[in-house]
This record gives structure tokens, C-alpha cells and sequence, in this order.
């Protein structure tokens, strides 16, 4: 089919556990596709980042799948949900907030990566501060920008990331 790799939410929007996951996951390693992560879209406030982390890491393992995942992508984005919402905290706050979340999925011996985007980064999760939280380029980058294109001649550099490590062209990808 020419599928690498595939990425299963495991946490929702709003703070909770994506019980799709799991069958996710054995569905891709079922198909044949060996390289598979997950990814959480954090809630911002409410719950601390390790709480997130641990909640999710403990479900997917009662889950059975612990180790058909490798990576945890942050998806670091404009979250809808009120209650969750990046615009509730500080840039300080929330650029701590990421390093706490990719601080927890290390200390499950797990990788970490950031999925965002130069807009996201910078409109609403930094407020204008493109550039600030550059601590978060110690992880890999994974960004989106459905232009259809499989390169990086897109990339706009933000938070640190000169190149990024990933790149979903299309929604669906």
C-alpha cells in the first residue's frame, strides 16, 4: 500500500483517553505497518501535564499495546474547547506546560515529538511570540501544511526549528 507509518490519537481535545486507539494501533500492525506512534491533543489547564501523560500511557497499556508505540506526538495546536484552551495561560506557562508534557512521555521510555505549525505555534499557543520556547526543538517537529507537496519547501522556521522532521501535506496523510 506504501504506508510507512500511521499516528493513532490516543487523548482527546478534552482531556480524556481515545479508546480508538488501541484497535488503531493493531490494525496498522495487523495490515503490516510496523513504525506506528500515537499522539495526544493535551488539555491545557485542569489536568498537569503528567497526569495527561501517565492516564494515557496507563490505558493504552491496559489496553494491551504498550509496545506498539514508540513515540508520543504533543499536538500543540488551537484547542476548541474552552475548558482547555492555550489562550488561559501565559507564554511562560504554556511553553513549560510542553516541556512538562515531553518531560512525562520520557519517563515512560517513550520519545517525544511536537505537532504544530508556524500559525498554531505562534497565534495561539505562544500569542505572537513565534520564536520563544525554543526548548521544545529538542524534540522533532512534525507539521502540517496541506499544500499536496512531499518536501519541507514550505517550512517556515518558528520555536526553534530550523527543519522540521515530518510533514503532513494533506489532511487525511
Amino acid at each position: 500500500d506504501g504506508i510507512d507509518f500511521m499516528m493513532a490519537r490516543a487523548w482527546h481535545l478534552t482531556g480524556s483517553f481515545d479508546t480508538t486507539a488501541a484497535g488503531n494501533l493493531k490494525n496498522a500492525r495487523a495490515g503490516g505497518v510496523t513504525n506506528t506512534s500515537v499522539y495526544m491533543f493535551p488539555c491545557a489547564i485542569g489536568m498537569s501535564a503528567a497526569t495527561q501523560v501517565n492516564t494515557m500511557v496507563a490505558d493504552l497499556k491496559s489496553a494491551g499495546v504498550d509496545g506498539l508505540y514508540d513515540t508520543v506526538w504533543l499536538d500543540v495546536e488551537y484547542n476548541p474547547d474552552a475548558a482547555c484552551s492555550w489562550s488561559l495561560g501565559s507564554i511562560v506557562d504554556n511553553c513549560n506546560f510542553i516541556l512538562a508534557l515531553a518531560q512525562a512521555v520520557e519517563s515512560h521510555r517513550k520519545r517525544a515529538g511536537i505537532y504544530s505549525n508556524y500559525y498554531e505555534w505562534g497565534e495561539h499557543v505562544l500569542f505572537n511570540d513565534y520564536g520563544t520556547c525554543d526548548a521544545a526543538a529538542a524534540y522533532p517537529l512534525w507539521y502540517a501544511d496541506y499544500d499536496g507537496a512531499l518536501n519541507f519547501n514550505d517550512y517556515k522556521e518558528f520555536g526553534g526549528w530550523a527543519r522540521p522532521s515530518i510533514k503532513q501535506y494533506q489532511g487525511t496523510t
